[in-house]
């Protein structure tokens, strides 16, 4: 019973408070227009956000095979405009890997601040992980599965071939 007096209420609240406002008994509140202009999300994100982001996008298409944006989306990280006032602070999308706290429990490091190949394969793995949604459209056929049995096996095969400290005397 409460469920239909909510149901009604919320359908016909435009028209009762119509009501009320012709009657003079609720009083008409005009709604407030608020341009801040702003400009586009893309003009709002600081130079080094959008030369970031778009890095790691590259990197990740070309290394990778993951495809995390469109085409309209990468061409606008490439050539909008900062706004001169306006820029959004912390992480500017969604991703984990672009906000600072998730990429240090991750124990991630962006493309462009890796100095080894260690920290370049150990940040290939973590994107391989968070975006393996992402590769099936360019990797058809792709089994995480298999790549990880794969991956096992060539590590035994290199290790198998290393020499220990013991075995040089």
């Amino acid at each position: 019973m409460l469920g239909c007096i909510i149901l009604l209420s919320w359908i016909f609240v435009d028209i009762f408070s119509a009501c009320l406002k012709k009657l003079k008994i609720m009083e008409e509140t005009p709604e407030f227009v608020v341009d801040e202009k702003l400009g586009s999300y893309f003009e709002c994100l600081s130079v080094w956000d959008r030369k970031t982001w778009l890095a790691q996008e590259v990197h990740s298409n070309q290394e990778l095979g993951i495809f995390t944006m469109g085409d309209w989306t990468r061409e606008q990280l490439r050539t909008a405009k900062s706004h001169e006032t306006k820029v959004l602070k912390n992480a500017v999308n969604y991703e984990l890997i672009c906000n600072a706290a998730y990429a240090e429990k991750f124990q991630f490091t962006p493309v462009e601040m890796c100095d080894t190949p260690e920290e370049l394969a150990v940040s290939n793995t973590i994107l391989q992980v968070l975006y393996m949604g992402y590769t099936e459209r360019e990797r058809p056929g792709f089994d995480f599965r298999k790549a990880i049995h794969n991956k096992a096996a060539s590590n035994k095969e290199k290790r198998a071939g290393q020499v220990t400290p013991a075995e040089e005397y």
